[in-house]
């Protein structure tokens, strides 16, 4: 099996590396100064790539990329809005819905054309794409996105599509994996001490050189012990042992997803229900297996919307050579992915590329992802072998 490439956001099974890294920062006097000329480094590399960004802007390569992919529709991804701090802890999963609201005034002020996923769907398989349109997508289902991100766009009249994950929509419980990084994220402890009166996951454990193994041990016991109610309380107790006030860490449903109810109220905002996996995972050693994940995710969200249940996006953007057909298979039409990139007529509808939008982007870079300027030199060299001028060049 092939697998997706590996610059993807892995939503509910791993952490960012600059989650690690602030832990050690915070914690190692020894890497201190490494840490402190590292984020320097990290700096002075965003600025002078907000600079240059800024020139080519300047310069109408921004414009000239917006015009020689004006045929491709580009498709945004988003996932939950961040209500705390969450935005600092994963900038790529969490946005500051302030954030998010300069997004939408920049696309509406740019005059880009808002389209429903169905649309996008169609034209890129049988053309016309013109206008270079623009479709936003929302991953997981977060509570969040029902609360803030929908009524907001609602308010610009701008269309979207929500991918649900259902599991934790039947369960009043905090979404595990990512809860329990964001513990870590947020702890200033060194080591963590477990007493759940198991053998398995009992004991002392050294944070002093991260958590990734320790986090990947709670996870497969709560997964393979504990029922949901149990992850709960043991997320809460686990929060008490890292000296994290587990009232204000999980306040407000910052790691809910939404309710069916919640759910019920998007379509007449103008967010479109679809399919995203019951459990967040796609199974490919059996096509059972999958069609299980689908028809799972299918019967809990068919009483949200009265649209087909037809479209889908891969969990953390992974899939497998079989899974397009095997989707084909179930009745579903697109899927997208977190590959990077813009999509023209012709571009395999269950293999759709994204631009994953991210809180510590500023304007300007997301400008330049959407304007399509990363698709210039191919688009330049495919527009002039439209023309008459690479066979004249070839003559001679």
């Amino acid at each position: 099996m092939t697998l997706a490439k590996p610059n993807r956001v892995y939503i509910f099974s791993t952490i960012s590396f600059s989650s690690v890294f602030w832990h050690s920062f915070r914690n190692h006097s020894k890497v201190s100064f490494i840490a402190r000329k590292t984020v320097q480094t990290m700096a002075t590399k965003h600025w002078l790539k907000v600079t240059i960004l800024r020139g080519l802007k300047f310069f109408g390569f921004f414009s000239v990329a917006r015009a020689l992919t004006n045929d491709s529709v580009r498709i945004i991804c988003y996932h939950g809005i961040s209500i705390a701090d969450q935005a600092k802890f994963h900038p790529g999963l969490f946005m500051r819905l302030e954030v998010l609201a300069g997004r939408l005034k920049l696309l509406k002020d740019g005059g880009w054309p808002i389209i429903s996923l169905n649309k996008a769907v169609s034209v890129i398989e049988s053309g016309p794409i013109t206008g270079a349109p623009i479709v936003i997508t929302f991953d997981d289902g977060w509570k969040s996105i029902g609360d803030f991100a929908a009524p907001l766009l609602s308010q610009y009249g701008m269309h979207s599509t929500l991918y649900v994950t259902t599991y934790y929509v039947e369960r009043r419980a905090d979404v595990f994996n990512v809860a329990l990084y964001y513990l870590f994220w947020k702890t200033k402890h060194t080591q963590l001490i477990v007493q759940k009166g198991h053998a398995a996951i009992d004991g002392t454990y050294d944070l002093t050189k991260g958590h990734a193994q320790v986090t990947a041990r709670l996870i497969d016991f709560s997964s393979t012990h504990l029922t949901w109610q149990q992850r709960q309380e043991f997320l809460e107790q686990l929060a008490v042992s890292l000296g994290v006030d587990p009232i204000a860490a999980f306040a407000e449903g910052r790691f809910n997803v939404s309710t069916l109810d919640d759910l019920r109220r998007l379509p007449a905002l103008g967010m479109d229900i679809q399919l995203h996996t019951h459990r967040h995972r796609l199974p490919n050693n059996s096509f059972d297996a999958m069609v299980k994940e689908i028809s799972d995710n299918q019967q809990v969200l068919k009483t949200t919307t009265a649209e087909p249940l037809v479209h889908f996006c891969y969990p953390s953007g992974i899939y497998g050579n079989e899974h397009p057909d095997w989707l084909r298979a179930c009745g579903v039409t697109s899927a997208t992915t977190l590959e990077p990139g813009l999509n023209s007529v012709g571009s395999n509808p269950f293999l759709l590329k994204r631009i994953l939008d991210r809180d510590n982007w500023s304007d300007i870079e997301f400008e330049a992802a959407i304007s399509g300027l990363r698709e210039l030199p191919h688009a330049l060299w495919r527009r002039l072998k439209e023309t008459q001028i690479i066979k004249w060049l070839n003559q001679y």
